[in-house]
């Protein structure tokens, strides 16, 4: 478990890092490799099976997702060329690797249940996030212009996802 509680961490880390500097788009098609890489991870450290022509088409999604990765404008912001760099490249790329390992660590932690596990990770983030949030010199005021609409809609959220 502590192995998903890190990675939900840094792989929330990276998810706002990569928003600021790749367009929405891009961020998305790349987080779309997550379940490529879930795949991937699964037949090697997992041995299950994967028949061939699956894999075929994994390797069609995989290079069609590279070439409109690598043929789009990358930037969030056009005046801003920081999502160019390869070392963010690197970070955006990190991102449903470590999902992935995620997903799979999940799968050899048969004993414990996914929501107990979100749980505890939702209380990791929130322990380490808000504190990072007041050290970079923000606060959490946005919470004081909620109006009962939005607060209705936050529970009603809330509830959702903890009954789904």
């Amino acid at each position: 478990m502590s192995v998903r509680l890190v990675q939900g961490c840094i792989s929330m880390f990276i998810q706002m890092l990569s928003l600021k500097y790749f367009s929405l788009m891009i961020y998305a098609l790349v987080m779309n490799l997550q379940p490529l890489i879930s795949v991937f991870l699964g037949v090697t450290f997992l041995k299950e099976k994967l028949a061939w022509r699956e894999a075929l088409l994994m390797g069609v999604s995989l290079i069609a997702v590279l070439l409109v990765v690598l043929g789009a404008n990358p930037s969030a912001n056009p005046d801003d060329q920081a999502g160019t760099e390869w070392w963010m490249w690197v970070i955006l790329f990190m991102n449903p690797i470590l999902k992935s390992v995620g997903t799979i660590s999940l799968r050899t932690v048969k004993k414990m249940h996914e929501s107990v596990v979100s749980c505890w990770l939702n209380l990791a983030q929130m322990l380490i996030y808000v504190p990072v949030t007041y050290i970079m010199g923000k606060d959490l005021t946005i919470v004081t212009n909620f109006n009962g609409v939005d607060w209705i809609l936050l529970l009603c959220v809330g509830s959702l996802a903890i009954l789904a």
